[in-house]
């Protein structure tokens, strides 16, 4: 058995994770954690590429902390 966990830093992904640990415990399942981060990247942005790219690059970081955090829970599982 797989559980798929999208994460979004929201209180209710924080609950779904609870609930996904208590299910995986009780299933003996691997538990895969997601979280998708939308690129702000297009033709239009190229003309302020350094700005854009800046805003893609901390985005990447909290979604990493994010992910990094939700593991951290994970820990004993």
């Amino acid at each position: 058995m797989k559980i798929l966990v999208p994460i979004d830093g929201s209180d209710f992904a924080k609950k779904a994770l609870e609930k996904a640990k208590l299910l995986g415990v009780s299933l003996n399942a691997e538990i895969t954690i997601l979280n998708v981060m939308n690129p702000a990247i297009d033709l239009r942005t190229m003309q302020n590429k350094p700005f854009y790219e800046d805003i893609n690059k901390r985005a990447l970081s909290g979604s990493r902390t994010m992910l990094d955090n939700a593991l951290k829970d994970f820990s004993d599982y």
